[in-house]
């Protein structure tokens, strides 16, 4: 009798400790399906330009991917590259920081869009916020290798798709500053605020892209954790320094 307690202790123990593993591999799955799922958008669109046909038929299309998740405003994606990121929008900023886009709960949360700004990018300023994983790629993490005027050179362009339309977000500046810093503005309103904002963005930055940004132009500003000097994950939460990414919008003629 006490052999079989022992046993069944030990299942259980087993059991238990293996909990937090399988959480852990199908939210990885859910990660791929969801990259999976928008890389096919993707593809989709892209098929349909090249050919000038419609969309590829059996590949997933934006409203499609949508109706999965009605917060979607747009897409992500970074040509020649394994980054494809669904972008999205609700009423706070605080429920995507750990939630995914099937709205399962996810520490590694989401890429979203201010909570305050036009879905439809006619703000000036349009902050994207997401996590960056320790030890891990996905999500923002990769906002790291645009510190490098190397990888700029090879990635200049990052592209953002809605359903209409398709932008080029072209980077104008790219640096690490505190979280505090004057360039967190996620409400600029007027021209004079934006174009002072522009020139101190500008002057940041750890290269030169030779990209202007102009006040008739808006702009994105891709936003993360430092990972400078962290050790572990539980670190992360108490990191000081935030990448930040300024592109411009450049609608792209050829959608």
């Amino acid at each position: 009798m006490k052999k079989k307690l022992i046993l069944g202790g030990l299942i259980t123990l087993l059991t238990v400790s293996l909990i937090p593993f399988v959480n852990l591999f199908f939210k990885e799955q859910e990660k791929k399906e969801i990259e999976n799922n928008v890389k096919e958008v993707v593809e989709a669109k892209e098929s349909k330009k090249e050919e000038g046909k419609k969309e590829k038929g059996g590949n997933l299309s934006f409203a499609e991917l949508k109706q999965m998740n009605s917060d979607l405003v747009a897409i992500m994606y970074i040509p020649n590259t394994d980054i494809y990121l669904p972008i999205v929008q609700t009423a706070n900023n605080e429920y995507y920081l750990k939630h995914n886009f099937y709205r399962n709960y996810d520490e590694q949360g989401s890429i979203y869009m201010d909570a305050n700004a036009s879905s439809d990018f006619s703000s000036f300023n349009t902050f994207i916020y997401g996590h960056s994983i320790f030890g891990a790629g996905g999500m923002f993490t990769f906002l790291e290798n645009y510190m490098s005027a190397s990888y700029y050179q090879q990635h200049p362009i990052i592209k953002i798709m809605t359903e209409n339309k398709l932008y080029d977000a072209q980077i104008v500046s790219a640096y690490k500053d505190d979280a505090n810093s004057p360039s967190f503005q996620t409400n600029i309103t007027d021209a004079v605020s934006y174009s002072s904002y522009i020139s101190m963005i500008t002057g940041k930055s750890n290269y030169s892209t030779n990209i202007q940004a102009t006040t008739d132009k808006n702009m994105i500003t891709l936003y993360t954790c430092s990972l400078d000097g962290i050790t572990n994950a539980s670190q992360l939460p108490y990191a000081k320094g935030r990448y930040f990414i300024h592109a411009v919008l450049q609608e792209n003629s050829g959608n």
